[in-house]
């Protein structure tokens, strides 16, 4: 080991500038300690004491020789050369690899790519991280294959494992990386991750192709056309090859491959787009600009089940346009027309149990005379219940809904309007603080796939979660779509407004 590549200091004097720099940088220390005969004693990936003894003399060991520090971050696949340096670099990492590596016939194409990918992206966390004003980095990484063969949804392994670990064992023969290869001993519980870091040729390499952390970019991670959350919002890993998921992920992609083919504009005046930019969502938040490059869809579901939630996200038409100047969108030259499935939660509830619902579930009678006789308009009355309501159907058992902005007649209490529209819905008295909100929001996203699965270009279709867009002289083609839906996955009649 070359520990002048890694030593920054040992007395009490040095360790405290090196806690200092750890501050500054916000970056890890991790110390190299172990000797190269200790090591060759033991299985290099499991290290496995010979006995109590062995195990006992290691860990004192482990405590008390070569104390070197260096810092260490993890290899990120996701980083890469901008194309017009991409070239130079390689080229010459790969020229200096031909002299010892003396292959006997080519690489094969996918392997070959492989190759230049691994030379890519090692060069690139070197420069990003590592120049001759900052210490030495070291760069955490696998080398157990089964980290990068499995199928994660959420993260994307790029490079074939085999590969990666044969070109940074090359770089090592070459003197262009310093290898420590990790450990773990069961006994102790000690382990370390294996690490490389470049030597000082690496970089001054590096630094005469004039490549710098400047010509350097992070490619995104492939978003998943369907998310998977736990009840506290964490993100669940899943097979994409399972049943039924794999069918949900076909239809989206499918809509998603057709949906970059539309022409979809936003026909406002520049003083319009700054009255929209301008104004606040509906919870008095400010809203965020237009991405207009917002055109791919995904699904998150809930409570890591397949059956709650799944609405569609992702498109710039959704929420940061208000909803008065979404008919201003126009497909692919196209007026378009915007239709809306009327009071869905209140009625899906109903129709989910098979039962009639009243024509609109949150005009509740009692509550309506009372507003009307104090002049309260129908709209800001009906808007207060239908959010009391949507509250009082998505709480959980035993939890309080809170309905602090809900606007009532004079001398009604939310606890009294609470008992009226309990006793207007008593059919589906049930339903309240059940959590079954989840569960017709799956039904509604079923229903979105649906009127999804049946867009063409003649006829697209953009979803605003319970309402459609699409050009206007499809109009009736679009009402019988969403029909067709609803009948399908809660039973019942809808009804469908033009918005």
């Amino acid at each position: 080991m070359n520990e002048s590549l890694y030593e920054i200091g040992h007395g009490p004097a040095d360790l405290a500038k090196t806690a200092e720099m750890i501050t500054e940088e916000g970056e890890f220390v991790v110390k190299t300690f172990v000797r190269e005969a200790v090591i060759e004693e033991y299985d290099r990936d499991n290290i496995l004491p010979k006995d109590e003894g062995h195990a006992a003399s290691i860990s004192m060991l482990l405590e008390h020789d070569f104390p070197t520090t260096t810092y260490v971050q993890p290899f990120d696949e996701m980083v890469r050369i901008i194309p017009e340096k991409r070239e130079t670099v390689v080229s010459h990492l790969a020229q200096e690899i031909s002299l010892i590596e003396k292959r006997k016939r080519k690489r094969r194409p996918e392997d070959e790519a492989s190759f230049i990918a691994a030379l890519e992206i090692i060069a690139a966390n070197v420069v990003r991280c590592c120049t001759r004003q900052r210490p030495i980095q070291g760069f955490r990484y696998s080398r157990k294959f089964a980290s990068y063969s499995k199928k994660y949804v959420y993260c994307v392994h790029v490079l074939k494992p085999k590969t990666l670990l044969k070109v940074i064992g090359l770089l090592g023969e070459l003197g262009l990386l310093v290898l420590e290869t990790g450990y773990r001993i069961l006994a102790t519980g000690e382990s370390k991750q294996s690490t490389f870091s470049p030597t000082e040729r690496l970089i001054e390499t590096l630094s005469s192709l004039a490549v710098s952390a400047a010509d350097t970019y992070s490619e995104p991670a492939v978003r998943p056309v369907l998310i998977l959350k736990d009840s506290k919002k964490n993100l669940v890993e899943y097979d994409p090859e399972a049943d039924g998921i794999r069918e949900h992920i076909g239809e989206l992609r499918r809509y998603n491959d057709l949906l970059k083919k539309q022409d979809l504009y936003l026909a406002v005046s520049d003083r319009e787009m700054i009255e929209i930019q301008s104004t606040p969502e509906k919870d008095g938040t400010a809203r965020p600009p237009i991405d207009f490059s917002k055109i791919s869809l995904y699904r998150v579901f809930n409570n890591s089940s397949w059956t709650q939630g799944g609405r569609h996200f992702g498109g710039w038409w959704q929420s940061a346009v208000p909803a008065k100047y979404r008919q201003r969108i126009m497909i692919n030259g196209e007026p378009t027309v915007e239709l809306d499935f009327a009071s869905f939660l209140g009625r899906a509830i109903y129709h989910s149990m098979k039962l009639e619902c009243p024509h609109d579930p949150y005009e509740v009678p009692s509550i309506f005379e009372a507003a009307k006789s104090q002049g309260i308009p129908r709209e800001t009355i009906r808007s207060a219940v239908k959010d009391m309501m949507v509250k009082l159907i998505n709480a959980k058992p035993n939890r309080s809904p809170g309905f602090k902005d809900a606007i009532l007649p004079a001398g009604m209490t939310k606890k009294e309007a609470c008992r009226l529209i309990y006793e207007y819905h008593e059919p589906i008295r049930g339903a309240f603080q059940s959590g079954i909100g989840y569960k017709i929001s799956y039904a509604e996203s079923q229903i979105c796939e649906h009127v999804l699965s049946r867009a063409f270009s003649s006829s697209f279709v953009l979803p605003v979660f319970d309402s459609y867009i699409g050009p206007a002289r499809w109009k009736g083609w679009l009402r019988q779509t969403m029909v067709d839906g609803y009948r399908k996955y809660l039973g019942g009649i809808p009804v469908i407004a033009e918005k």
